[in-house]
């Protein structure tokens, strides 16, 4: 593969489009791009072009940091492949990194990929949306087959056309796994890291049996160079396979995801202009269809006991939308279970929405962490359809300790679960009005997020991570 080489281009460029012309550089590997017009003052690459030789074509790639170069810098290609919402915030996390890392080595990054907004804002170029492309559940996952093979395809076609120097997979499981099979194949050189792995450390702890449609640490162990594990449990599963595996610690406790998220409750409901005295609880349904459909009817009911037995408080419930095209939804389900007073929020005020409420009724996954990081109390309920929940019990013979990734982090209870047929409304309002009507049990909780918080924060883990990304292209 030929190595490019960036040159900067002087200043800002303007509305219009400049003046350039070409000259190729000594080294025949690249061109410099001159800008006619602008005065050469300080040497800022506010826009880089990346230009192939063979086709004599520009690329144009905005970055979101601001670029400090006066030479040439090498470029190094990141190829990216993660789904789902949670998956797009912990991208976005870890491109924060490698873009300060690649500063401090003095190499542009060309980042490119699957993922979602949140990554695209940190300068990925995005391949493909795959927030709506994601799903829990044997049945659940049918609709989306022909969707996921397509994306795959249209991924590898690219990375063929502009080959990377690595590839991160971040969670993504079944779509990750078929993809990074193709790229090894192709590219027996690349490195290929798993950041976030499959979470089947959790369905293998204490040596449970790990059914075999579930097992994906063979491939895994055959397919990566590397895995970056972000849970000590996860660690000690993958190096028990003898698997590479680097401690990170959880991106939601690191400083690259604290420093924009640094809020209290007061702040936060001055800022969604909440009463201070009142009764704030958080919704928090779905990032996939199947949720809504199976999640939020039990939800919206449970705020309907719940303010049915709170009469004398000023309750509100509020709702972080994840995708614009579930506001109408929820908002009819809520209407229609008789909810009074609540409010939408879209996905950009996920954590304020958190850090506002006294407590948060949420479904499973990657939002359980930011309400530990947000020293809010929570419960956790979580459906499939029954038949997904069938396969899974009686075919494949599965048995998880725990859903909720704050009990998986040391494997015992902090926050209440309520799963499938224990997922009821009546359950689910019970079980909130006991944790909005015991202080020692919040309490309690808190004690347990701060121990949790120690645990899953990894000084500069996420800068680690993207130092050894870098190491594994062996950047000069």
């Amino acid at each position: 593969m030929v190595r490019r080489r960036l040159f900067s281009v002087n200043d800002h460029f303007y509305q219009g489009k400049p003046r350039y012309f070409i000259a190729e550089c000594s080294n025949y590997s690249c061109f410099c791009v001159h800008v006619e017009g602008v005065q050469n003052t300080s040497c800022r690459s506010y826009l880089l072009f990346f230009v192939s030789k063979q086709r004599r074509l520009f690329k144009f790639i905005q970055p979101r940091t601001q670029l400090v170069a006066t030479q040439c810098g090498v470029v190094k290609r990141i190829f990216f492949s993660t789904g789902e919402l949670s998956g797009d915030l912990q991208g976005s996390i870890l491109i924060r990194a490698l873009t300060r890392e690649a500063l401090s080595r003095n190499v542009v990054v060309k980042l490119y990929g699957l993922g979602g907004s949140l990554m695209k804002q940190e300068g990925l170029e995005l391949l493909q949306d795959t927030s709506k492309i994601s799903s829990i559940g044997l049945i659940e996952a049918v609709p989306h087959l022909w969707a996921s093979w397509s994306m795959i395809q249209n991924a590898i076609e690219r990375v063929i056309e502009d080959p990377p120097d690595i590839a991160i997979l971040i969670d993504y499981v079944g779509p990750n796994l078929q993809l990074a099979s193709k790229l090894r194949k192709i590219f027996p050189g690349l490195p290929i890291v798993y950041y976030i792995a499959p979470q089947e450390w959790v369905w293998g702890y204490a040596n449970q049996k790990v059914p075999f449609l579930l097992r994906y640490v063979e491939s895994i162990g055959e397919i990566c160079d590397k895995v970056y594990s972000i849970f000590p449990a996860e660690h000690a599963y993958y190096q028990r396979h003898q698997i590479a595996s680097e401690y990170v610690g959880h991106p939601l406790f690191s400083s690259d995801w604290k420093k924009g998220n640094e809020t209290n409750q007061k702040r936060a409901r001055e800022s969604l202009q909440l009463a201070l005295d009142a009764v704030v609880i958080a919704l928090v349904p779905a990032s996939r269809e199947q949720e809504i459909r199976y999640i939020l009817p039990i939800m919206a009911q449970a705020a309907k006991h719940i303010q049915d037995q709170l009469v004398d408080e000023d309750v509100v419930f509020i709702v972080p939308c994840s995708r614009d095209d579930f506001r109408a939804k929820i908002q009819q389900q809520l209407t229609r279970s008789g909810v009074s007073q609540f409010r939408i929020y879209d996905k950009t005020s996920s954590s304020i929405v958190i850090a506002a409420a006294n407590l948060c009724i949420m479904k499973s996954g990657t939002v359980n962490l930011e309400a530990v990081a947000m020293q809010v109390p929570q419960l956790v309920l979580y459906r499939l359809s029954n038949w997904s929940a069938w396969l899974g019990r009686n075919v494949l013979g599965l048995q998880i300790p725990f859903i909720a990734s704050p009990n998986c982090v040391e494997m015992r209870l902090v926050v209440p679960e309520l799963v499938q047929e224990n997922a009821t409304a009546e359950n689910v309002s019970k079980a909130a009005l006991n944790l909005l009507r015991t202080k020692h049990e919040q309490q309690r909780m808190l004690t347990d997020y701060e121990r949790i918080a120690k645990v899953l924060h990894c000084p500069e883990g996420t800068s680690r991570a993207a130092k050894s990304m870098f190491e594994l292209m062996q950047t000069d």
